[in-house]
C-alpha cells in the first residue's frame, strides 16, 4: 500500500511501461483501487471515466500525471513521490516561486487542452496541494481528475456553458462555489474556480500554512461549521480574502511578494476578473527574472 484517501487506495508496483521487444522498460507505477466501505453507482464509473480520459489526452503535459490504464472505478498511473504539501516548506522562496510557475502552467494545460485560442472544455474542479506530486526532475505532477468538469460548449455563441457546483467547502471554494439553499452553488460556475483554488496553494506557498486558519481558535484543530459559515460570509458578502499573516508580509521577500501578488489576482471575488492559468504562469516567470536580475546585480545571486 503505498497511500490512501478517503475515497480510494494507491498500491506501488513495478511493471513493464511502454515495452518494447528491444528495450523493455520497467518502472514504478500505481494502480488506484475504490475502497470497499464505498458502494458502487453509476456516477462514481464515471468519475473514474473522466479521470482517466482526462490524462489520457494530457499525457504528453510534464506536469500532469501519465496514465497507463483504467477499468471500471480502478485506474493506473506513473508513481509520483510525496505529495507536494510535505515538502514545499522546505524550499527556498525563488523554488517556491519556480514550484508555482510550473504549477499554473499544468492548469493551464488543463484549460487550453482543445488549444490556446479556444474556450476551456475541461475544469479540474479540485485544485489543492494533496494532487500535485512530485514526479521525475522534481516537475510537480497534478493528478485526480476524479470530480473534473467536461463543459458543454454553446454552438451560437462557440463560449463554454457554465455548471453547478456540487462539492462546496467554505474554506478552500470561490464564492460562486458556495453552498445555496438547496446544497448546489449559489453561481453557475467556469474553469475560474481552478483559478481561487490556485490563489489557495499561492496562499500555501507563501505563507507555509492553508487559507483562513486565523479564523480558528486552535490553529491546528478542525475549522468548526459555524467558522466555515463565517468563512463563506467573508468571502460573498465582504469580498475578503484570506489574511497574510504579518510575519509573512514584513519579510519583504522579493520571491514570496510576487506569490503574494499572483495570489490576490486569483482571489478576486468576481471570476471574470481573474487571470486565466496561463496569464499567472507568465507573471511568475517574468518576475522571477527580474528579481533574479536585480538580486544578481546587487550580488546577493550568483548566476
Amino acid at each position: 500500500l503505498s497511500s490512501n484517501g478517503s475515497w480510494r487506495d494507491a498500491w506501488r508496483f513495478k511493471t513493464e511501461v511502454a515495452p518494447s521487444k528491444e528495450e523493455p522498460i520497467l518502472d514504478n507505477v500505481v494502480i488506484k483501487t475504490i475502497k470497499y466501505h464505498h458502494s458502487l453507482q453509476d456516477r462514481y464509473f464515471e468519475f473514474s471515466r473522466v479521470d482517466a480520459l482526462a490524462m489520457e489526452r494530457l499525457t504528453a503535459h510534464p506536469y500532469v500525471m501519465n496514465v497507463h490504464g483504467f477499468c471500471g472505478v480502478s485506474v493506473t498511473t506513473e508513481r509520483g513521490a510525496d505529495d507536494i504539501a510535505r515538502l514545499v516548506s522546505h524550499l527556498s522562496p525563488r523554488n517556491k516561486l519556480d514550484l508555482a510557475r510550473k504549477v499554473s502552467k499544468s492548469i493551464a494545460a488543463v484549460h487550453e487542452i482543445d488549444g490556446r485560442d479556444k474556450p476551456a472544455t475541461l475544469v479540474h474542479n479540485d485544485i489543492n496541494v494533496s494532487n500535485f506530486f512530485w514526479g521525475r526532475n522534481n516537475a510537480p505532477l497534478l493528478n485526480d481528475f476524479n470530480i473534473a468538469v467536461l463543459m458543454m460548449k454553446n454552438k451560437r455563441t462557440n463560449k463554454s456553458c457554465p455548471f453547478p457546483g456540487h462539492f462546496p467547502n467554505p474554506q478552500w471554494k470561490s464564492p460562486e462555489e458556495q453552498a445555496g439553499p438547496d446544497g448546489t452553488s449559489i453561481g453557475q460556475l467556469n474553469e475560474k474556480v481552478d483559478i481561487y483554488a490556485l490563489g489557495n496553494l499561492l496562499f500555501r506557498f507563501a505563507t507555509g500554512m492553508g487559507p483562513w486558519r486565523d479564523v480558528a481558535s486552535d490553529k491546528e484543530a478542525k475549522l468548526t461549521d459555524e467558522q466555515k459559515k463565517h468563512i463563506a460570509h467573508l468571502k460573498v458578502d465582504e469580498g475578503k480574502m484570506p489574511k497574510v499573516p504579518e510575519k509573512i508580509s514584513k519579510l519583504k521577500d522579493p520571491y514570496i511578494n510576487v506569490l503574494l501578488k499572483a495570489m490576490e489576482w486569483c482571489y478576486q471575488p468576481n471570476m471574470e476578473e481573474r487571470p486565466t492559468a496561463r496569464q499567472v504562469a507568465e507573471f511568475l516567470e517574468k518576475s522571477r527574472e527580474e528579481v533574479d536580475e536585480n538580486l544578481f546585480e546587487f550580488g546577493r545571486l550568483h548566476k
